[in-house]
Order: C-alpha cells, then structure tokens, then sequence
C-alpha cells in the first residue's frame, strides 16, 4: 500500500534515537550476596600505564572484582574503559546485577558516571525498572536534577509509567518547562531554552505517548481528560496520542477531538490518521468528515492518502468516493493519483472512474494512458471499450499500433 503519509517524523525520531539504544532485559530473581564477584572488564593495553593510586580492584589485566559496596570506586573502574559498546555492555551488565539486589544502589551507580555513560545507563536503569515498578521508577526519575541523563530516564520510561498512571504522567510533563529537558551535548539546565526545539520536541512525544496509553487502558477516560487542559500545543499532543488509538477503535471520538485541536501540523497529522483508520471501517464516512476541512494543501493530501488506501483495499468504495467529490480540481488530482496506483494491476478499474474528469484537460490524456495499459492486459476487451470511448480515428490507430501490442485478429 502506497501512501503519502507524514507523521511527526522529529519528534518521533528524538524518542527512536534514544530508545532503541537499550533492549529491554529479563529480569531475574533477587541475589542475596553482598558482593558481585567475578564481573571481568576486559581492556587489555588500555590500563598499560596505570598508576599504583587506581581505584581497588584494577590491574593491568582488566579488572578482577567489584564490591557492590565500592559503588563510587566500580564507577571509576568502569569509566575507565574506552568508550565503546564493551564499555557500555559490561556497565549495564553491572547495573542489572545491582539492580536485582537493591535499585537504589543501581540508581547511585548511575549517579556516580558521567556523560555519555550516565545518559546510557539511566535510560536502562529506567527501562528495567518501570517494567517492574513503574510508580517507583518515575518517583526516582522524576527527582533526579534535570540533566540529559534524566531525560532518557524519562524517555526510557515514559510508556510504562503512562499505562500505569497516565494522569500522573501528563500532570508531570505539562507542568516541566522545556527547560527540564536537556538532550545532551553542552546543554544544561540554565543554558536550555524554554523555547529550544528540540526538548519542546522531547516533551510533544512524551505526551503523544501517555495518550497514547491512555486511550488502550482506557479510551473513555482518556476522552474526558481533554477537558482539564488548556488549549495550545502540550494538549495537542496528548490529544494527538489519544486519537492514535481512537481513530481505529472509535474514529468519530478521533474526529471530535481533532476538531478542537490547534490548526496546523499537528491537527492535520491526527486528522489524517484518524481518516485513513475511519475509511477502512467506513469509507464514506470518512469521507464526508473530510469534505468538512476547508480547501487547501491538506485537503488536497488527504484524499491523495485516502485514495491510496481505498485503491487498494476498497476499490468500489474508491469509485463511489471520488465520483462524488465536490470539488473538480482536487477530483481530478485525485482521480489521476487513483490511475498512477491502479493501472500497472489492474487498469479497467481505471475506465470506471474516467467519467469524474471528463469535460477537463486530462480527460484525453487519461483516456489513453487507461487504453494503453488495458490494450497490454487484455487486449479483447480493451480492444472493444475502446471503440466506445469517442476517441477520434487517429487516436485509436496509434494506440493499436503500439510497438510490442497483440491485437487479436477478427477472422
């Protein structure tokens, strides 16, 4: 299925870049010793030089052994490995280790390193511990000095917390500046810009998820909640994330909350999902949703989508819909859009919707692309509704003519 869909592609692709970093790990049962022994950091030629004063434990051969009540001293110990994917693998190795005991010992691990590790690590800290206690893990998260390594906390953990306690969540991110949310780099807490795109993007898809959530765990819910916020972009994006969901369970709900959002990107992205879900269920009456939007380059996209999405799926629906439609230019960039989809397939489908143009400039032109290809895939029948078209004597002779054509002969 082809279609022209543009979806929040920045602000999705800030949480992918962070989250895809960490896979989830299993967890496993509690371990009663104080000492995690025997944990091997390999980094042979890089500790060559190191000094009598390094931290216990270390040698020139890696490093032999952590005491868990060292945390301060395996931070050290781990920091000094190059940075790499060996790096980030043994301290996460660690962290899970301490995170099974005791996670406010994990937590004081990934307080004790610094960037980029401290980043790494509190996004996987969080991970591991909203799937086991979601409630706990945004109380630690959310208590941390706001840093980049508090923002992949959050980021990490964002999900879980929303299915937990979707309220909680958005009451948290609505109410934190933008300024709360620094990404990295040299971005701190005071040089951070309210208005700085990139953690307003952080916050915008942290809300989309916790609506996201909140409408699986509870679509009515979720629906009424709107009500509380004020209008502007953080309740965009929460309504956003809603009617992600809405707009396959429940698409005139989707419908109704797109309506009160903000013009601009974000409403026309919730109202193109919620379209494209609703003409799957209800072709025409997404549709007739559509005719509501006033003309212009939305408009005029979605039906595009709309017709991708019917061609494929509902081609009568597709007929009936864009024979029907009001107004004759976006018809006609519609009806094109639906031949480009169909005509290599299938391209007497394509005959069946020319009516739509005809009278315009492209009338001709469409006509013959359709004889063209038809005249390839069937050439009996083309042959024969191509005399029914009114194309002129000359016309239909070069069509016929085309090199590689195999009209049957009468006799």
């Amino acid at each position: 299925m082809k279609i022209c869909l543009l979806l929040v592609g920045g602000t999705v692709g800030v949480l992918l870049a962070f989250g895809v970093l960490f896979s989830r790990p299993t967890l496993t049962g509690s371990h009663t010793l104080r000492t995690v022994s025997e944990v091997q950091l390999s980094f042979e030629n890089h500790q060559a030089g190191s000094s009598p004063s390094s931290p216990a434990g270390d040698s020139s051969h890696g490093i032999r052994q952590i005491d868990e009540s060292n945390i301060s001293g395996t931070a050290a110990l781990l920091e000094q490995l190059p940075e790499s994917d060996e790096q980030r693998d043994r301290t996460r190795e660690f962290l899970t280790k301490l995170f099974e005991n005791d996670p406010a010992s994990a937590a004081e691990l990934v307080a004790a390193l610094h960037e980029p590790l401290n980043e790494q690590m509190a996004a996987a800290l969080a991970s591991m511990w909203g799937q086991k206690s979601p409630i706990g893990a945004a109380g630690w998260a959310t208590n941390l000095p706001p840093s980049p390594a508090r923002t992949h906390a959050l980021l990490s953990l964002c999900a879980d917390w929303a299915s937990a306690d979707p309220q909680g969540a958005a009451n948290f991110v609505i109410n934190s500046p933008a300024s709360d949310f620094p990404i990295g780099g040299s971005a701190t807490p005071t040089e951070a810009s309210p208005t700085d795109p990139l953690a307003s993007d952080v916050r915008s898809q942290m809300l989309f998820v916790i609506g996201n959530r909140w409408a699986v765990q509870n679509s009515g819910e979720a629906f009424k909640s709107v009500g509380q916020w004020s209008d502007g972009p953080d309740r965009d994006s929460l309504i956003a994330g809603i009617t992600s969901s809405l707009a396959e369970s429940s698409p005139a709900d989707g419908a109704t909350l797109v309506a009160s959002m903000t013009p601009g990107r974000q409403q026309n992205d919730a109202a193109l999902t919620v379209l494209l879900e609703w003409g799957r269920s209800d072709s025409q009456a997404g549709a007739n949703w559509l005719k509501l939007f006033p003309p212009g380059e939305f408009r005029d996209k979605a039906i595009l989508n709309l017709t991708a999405t019917l061609a494929e799926q509902e081609p009568e629906s597709a007929k009936a819909i864009l024979l029907d439609w009001p107004v004759t230019d976006e018809r006609a960039r519609a009806i094109r859009h639906y031949l480009n989809e169909t005509l290599d397939t299938d391209a007497s489908r394509g005959s069946s919707v020319l009516a739509g143009i005809e009278g315009s400039s492209l009338f001709q032109e469409e006509t013959e692309r359709v004889a063209q290809h038809w005249l390839m895939q069937e050439p009996s029948v083309a042959l024969q509704w191509l005399a029914d078209t009114g194309l002129d004597d000359s016309t239909r002779m070069r069509l016929l003519s085309a090199p590689g054509l195999a009209i049957p002969s009468p006799f």
